[in-house]
């Protein structure tokens, strides 16, 4: 990578001492501007690649409730960890919405299929605007990774996006911690043994013993929570994500981002919130077009959500006023083409916002990020430019 140091030693903005930028023409560009988009570019990329993991083998799948069996391929979710969290900060959306718009938090979940749910308190109880509910979500989400990927393009901005970052995390954890919760270390210790001994020597008694006392204690455990199983075998509480693993991965994410904090004057720091901002931005585009445009029956979405709130105040406007001023009902499709749209609208106007926010080199960011949260090795171009704005200092 060749890295430009500009500077004028008869001025110390960085900025300003830069040929004048114009968005049009690329070669008025920085190289810190080609590389940010060179990396929501490959961020793009391994979002479409990986989304669906990567692929290992064929296995054999059987619904539980049907009997019915089909083959698909096995793939490690590598991208797992970062949906999760996509998932987490979609039903954060909701329920800020709905706190600030007069409803009160029954719980927050986020199921290992990448799914979530956000449930209010029912009434009397003060209800939410769902209106506004429904379509923050996806926005919201949406939103929250444009603000990383915004900041993705300067080292200082990344910086302070480390600091909002790291209490954004916290604070949603501790949110989830004081709603409907599961501790997977605990849900799953009654299982632990049997696995354990089934791989070690399946064919011993106790190993069937075990198994028959952990699945009599699930049934049991179910039947007081009043659960339903799906069509393959699983309660809502089984597809929940349990705290202690939303915790290790926020916790995973947060040592990467200290580590490259870190080094060369966190010059890296800043690639990692344009992945993270670019998975964010774009599972909520893919998310709006699967649940709202792909589906070939009807299913539990917000878009759907928002069809069925809608045209229920259709049909009671409808009743009210005859056929003299009737109104027609909105699939959810209409609902899915304008928050795409929107967010779509987000994430061009990020990138074209970021471009023209911060035109500085990447020698020019680095010497400028030092002011905050300083990184202990320092990154060698940006000394130079350090000491170039000093002796302009000086001079002047």
């Amino acid at each position: 990578m060749t890295l430009r140091v500009r500077f004028d030693a008869s001025d110390v903005g960085g900025d300003e001492n830069s040929e004048a930028f114009s968005l049009f023409d690329v070669a008025t560009w920085t190289d810190a501007q080609k590389w940010s988009l060179i990396a929501f570019g490959i961020s793009f990329a391994l979002v479409v690649l990986l989304w669906r993991g990567i692929p290992y083998g064929r296995a054999t799948y059987r619904n539980k409730k049907t009997g019915d069996t089909y083959e698909g391929w096995k793939t490690f979710p590598i991208l797992w960890p970062f949906k999760i969290l996509t998932v987490l900060w979609h039903e954060m959306s909701h329920a800020i919405v709905g706190v600030l718009t007069g409803g009160r938090v029954e719980f927050i979940s986020v199921d290992a299929y990448e799914g979530g749910l956000t449930e209010f308190k029912a009434a009397p109880a003060r209800q939410p605007r769902m209106a506004l509910v429904l379509p923050a979500g996806y926005i919201g989400s949406c939103m929250f990774g444009c603000a990383l990927l915004f900041c993705g393009f300067d080292t200082r901005a990344a910086k302070y996006c480390l600091a909002v970052f790291g209490a954004a995390s916290v604070l949603s954890t501790l949110v989830c911690a004081f709603t409907l919760t599961k501790f997977g270390i605990y849900y799953h210790s009654a299982t632990m043994p049997a696995k354990i001994a089934r791989r070690c020597c399946p064919c011993t008694g106790a190993v069937k013993a075990s198994e028959k006392r952990w699945h009599n204690d699930l049934e049991v455990g179910r039947r007081m929570r009043d659960q339903e199983e799906d069509e393959y075998g699983e309660t809502p509480e089984d597809k929940m994500v349990s705290l202690d693993i939303m915790i290790a991965v926020q916790a995973a994410i947060a040592a990467g981002l200290a580590l490259l904090w870190y080094c060369d004057d966190s010059v890296a720091l800043r690639f990692a919130f344009i992945w993270l901002g670019s998975m964010s931005a774009l599972y909520a585009c893919a998310d709006i077009v699967q649940d709202g445009l792909m589906v070939g029956a009807p299913v539990e979405s917000d878009c759907g959500a928002m069809q069925a709130l809608y045209n229920a105040r259709v049909d009671a406007y409808n009743e009210k006023h005859g056929h003299k001023r009737r109104k027609h009902h909105v699939g959810e499709h209409y609902y899915a083409l304008c928050w795409l749209a929107i967010s779509a609208v987000t994430i061009v106007a990020t990138l074209v916002g970021a471009l023209c926010v911060f035109t500085q080199t990447t020698a020019e960011q680095a010497a400028a990020a030092e002011a905050f949260l300083p990184s202990p090795e320092k990154y060698g171009p940006a000394e130079f430019v350090r000491s170039a704005w000093a002796s302009a200092t000086d001079a002047s």
